[in-house]
């Protein structure tokens, strides 16, 4: 049967939401010995470059629900998408898939088992703190959009304990927004306006609201906390940086991701002991500067710790094994070192090279759709059904190659070979989209122990956005570079495409090989563009082109020489009649050709081909003028016939 696995569906992973959520979710796995396999777009839904978060969601076409034996959606993040499309790709892929039980986190979804965050308490405790501790009874309160689920919860728990306190909240002192900065800034200017009164405090439903309204404020002279003090909920990174840190209470969101899993332990694994996690697990205050109260500095150090952009730090090999910051990030220039590579196979094998940046990791692999040199997919379009694995740092799996060489195609339903594979520690597995803006090339995956303390941050955010850049300068230059190696019109191999890859053909030959060389010249060319124009001789040279494709084999190399002059060129073994096979195979093709096209003129070429031992001196631009006599002689013969 193998472990068992869980599937957690949400938005960037670095929010401290996020990784509340993940963790409660990977004790508890660590604990029944599960798998956690978190889906989750980099970037937030409400992110105002939208052709790369159209990019970035795409990962949630990839889940194959399936293959998991539980799932775990945070609706909670996936809510403050204000299109609704996430819900509607998570929602529709679900129904059109059979699969284990789905517990929902926070907010109701469909008919599917929900578990609300036990936050109450901490809410309560927000407004008690403003009414106690600071006396204010003039409050507004900011929460999230008019009708989302969590937004409503909060609200009505904010109103009901400052009711408790005898204080009276109506339309007037409620504010809607949208969790983000932007509806605390809103918020400010229509107090600074005049269009709101003033209250003594505001009491916000997310962090980010509250620091909207504090820099709105303060730049507009308005002193915090002497003239309005602002609490904020979630307990951030940000809330503890800012220039005037923001009281705050973390959300326990821990504690129900733990539950969540409880309950999918108990639908998956109905004879397993189910170990519920201690209910006091991050019901914490975290006091600053924005309510008059002495900062929490503990918490504020550690926030500025892992935030802080080291530029001289010394990076020994014991640092980097125990994570990478930023500062060593940025100062590595690896992003130089991957839009500089040459080829598709040096930046892949940089990318290899450098997943020293996930340390600790088990396993990191890069899975790329077999076309993303040429056609990488459009939003519109999913992932196709091979993917190919190209490539794979890993420190105790069993594949580990930088070579692209080396990559091998699978069936994306399985969406990672290695998933499959034994282990002896349960894993907790990130998917991520790997594209640039609405091109689709793939998807990274990065692999850590179930109990590894380090989860993703802002460090593997971006460079996975270098690697997309990467990805797509290369892609560029290799379309150039075919487009100086190859005709326009038919497709084929021009000359200097010829000569090179022929040089690279010759000198990887083997002694025993022989050099086949064929020319086609069409016929009448003159006469057709003439007679029906040039888009018909153009029709007809792309026919002969079409044929000449027909005949040549895999590691063969066919050219437009120029006009209406084509070559095959090929070494490898073949049979002594391999000239003559050719000839009657291209001229065959040709005249199925000629029949389906249902032209008011012949459309043919004359054709001759030529072999020669390379153990006996076999050179290409002798073959080429032995070839070019016999198809003149075919080609007089034509003429004089037609």
């Amino acid at each position: 049967m193998g472990r068992k696995k869980i599937c957690l569906v949400t938005t960037v992973p670095e929010s401290i939401h996020a990784q509340r959520i993940i963790r409660g979710a990977a004790a508890q796995c660590e604990k029944y010995d599960y798998d956690l396999c978190v889906f989750s777009a980099m970037t937030h839904p409400q992110n105002y470059v939208k052709e790369y978060h159209l990019g970035d969601r795409k990962i949630y076409e990839l889940i194959n629900y399936g293959a998991f034996d539980g799932i775990l959606l945070d609706m909670v993040s996936l809510e403050e998408d204000p299109t609704h499309e996430l819900k509607s790709i998570v929602g529709d892929r679900l129904e059109g898939s059979e699969h284990g039980p789905v517990v929902c986190l926070g907010v109701n979804f469909k008919d599917y088992k929900c578990i609300k965050s036990s936050n109450d308490e901490i809410l309560r405790e927000m407004c008690r703190h403003v009414i106690e501790v600071h006396g204010k009874r003039k409050i507004l309160i900011l929460t999230g959009h008019k009708g989302n689920e969590v937004a409503e919860h909060r609200l009505e728990i904010f109103k009901d304990e400052i009711g408790r306190h005898g204080i009276e909240i109506g339309d007037k002192d409620i504010c809607y927004g949208n969790f983000w900065y932007s509806s605390g800034e809103e918020l400010a200017d229509e107090i600074l306006q005049g269009r709101r009164e003033m209250p003594e405090a505001v009491i916000c439903a997310s962090d980010h609201m509250g620091l909207g309204l504090i820099e709105r404020m303060t730049a507009n002279g308005v002193r915090i906390p002497e003239d309005l003090i602002v609490i904020g909920f979630e307990g951030t990174d940000e809330a503890a940086l800012h220039e005037i840190s923001l009281t705050s209470y973390e959300s326990n969101y821990l504690k129900a991701s733990a539950d969540a899993v409880d309950y999918l332990a108990g639908q998956m694994d109905p004879e397993k002991e189910i170990i519920p996690m201690p209910d006091d697990a991050l019901q914490r205050m975290h006091r600053g500067m924005s309510c008059g109260c002495m900062t929490d500095i503990k918490f504020s150090f550690a926030a500025f710790k892992s935030s802080l952009y080291f530029t001289k730090r010394n990076y020994t090999p014991e640092l980097v094994d125990n994570g990478s910051d930023i500062g060593l990030l940025m100062e590595s220039y690896v992003m130089e070192q991957f839009t500089g590579a040459e080829t598709p196979e040096q930046c892949i094998y940089y990318i290899w090279q450098n997943s020293y940046f996930h340390m600790p990791y088990r396993e990191f692999y890069l899975c790329l759709r077999d076309d993303w040199l040429e056609n990488p997919g459009e939003q519109d379009g999913g992932f196709p059904e091979k993917m190919r694995l190209a490539t794979a740092s890993s420190r105790r799996g069993t594949l580990n190659f930088g070579e692209y060489r080396n990559s091998f195609l699978f069936d994306t339903s399985l969406m990672l070979p290695a998933l499959y594979e034994e282990r002896e520690k349960a894993g907790l597995y990130y998917f991520s989209t790997v594209h640039y803006n609405t091109k689709n090339f793939g998807y990274a995956v990065l692999v850590r122990d179930i109990d590894c303390d380090f989860l993703i941050n802002l460090v593997y955010r971006n460079w996975l956005r270098f690697v997309n850049n990467a990805l797509e300068m290369v892609s560029a230059r290799n379309k150039l570079a075919i487009m100086s190696l190859v005709d326009e019109m038919t497709g084929l191999y021009n000359r200097r495409g010829m000569y090179e890859l022929y040089d690279e053909r010759f000198k990887n030959a083997d002694a025993a090989d022989s050099l086949l060389v064929g020319v086609a010249d069409m016929d009448y060319l003159k006469k057709i563009n003439d007679t029906y124009g040039h888009e018909e001789g153009d029709f007809s040279l792309k026919s002969i082109a079409e044929a000449l494709k027909f005949v040549t084999k895999p590691g063969e190399i066919a050219v437009r020489a120029g006009g209406d002059e084509f070559y095959v060129i090929g070494i490898g073994k073949y049979d002594s009649d391999e000239p003559e096979k050719r000839s009657a195979a291209f001229e065959k093709k040709l005249d199925e050709i000629t029949s389906a096209a249902d032209k008011f003129y012949p459309i043919s070429a004359s054709v001759g081909f030529v072999m020669k031992p390379l153990s006996e001196g076999a050179e290409l631009g002798k073959l080429l003028k032995d070839a070019d006599e016999i198809m003149y002689i075919k080609k007089s013969a034509r003429k004089r016939l037609y």
